[in-house]
């Protein structure tokens, strides 16, 4: 019984070290780059106040918060941003957009015109 139960323990132990080991075990995590790197990586970095959000005018499968450039400090000048957020992959989704809120925004152009986070969930940062 004594020798059963040491048996049962290894292994138990062996699987936990496995699954700490295991590329699989950290498939769904997001990386967080340097703040040189998401400088790097942004095309428009800004801080900005999301006047509104809206599922039904975004793509397909994403919210969109409208955002009122309170500073920009990367990129072109531009008029107008629309960020893409809640998307359909969990991992990627930014802590945002609520109305009325002030973030710093680091963000990448996507498709039609529309920009997401340049890093994930550690692309966007609100400030207030």
């Amino acid at each position: 019984m004594k020798n059963r139960i040491s048996h049962i323990k290894a292994a138990a132990a062996m699987i936990v070290a496995l699954g700490l080991c295991s590329p699989a075990a950290w498939a769904n995590q997001y990386r967080e780059a340097t703040l040189g790197q998401k400088v790097a990586s942004s095309d428009v970095v800004l801080i900005g106040q999301v006047t509104s959000t809206s599922p039904s005018d975004c793509l397909a499968s994403f919210n969109c918060a409208t955002i009122k450039i309170v500073k920009q400090l990367k990129g072109g000048e531009t008029s107008k941003v629309v960020v893409l957020f809640d998307g359909p992959i969990a991992e990627e989704n930014p802590l945002c957009c609520k109305t009325g809120v002030t973030y710093l925004f680091f963000l990448k152009r996507a498709k039609a015109g529309y920009y997401v986070s340049a890093n994930g969930p550690y692309g966007i940062y609100q400030t207030n």
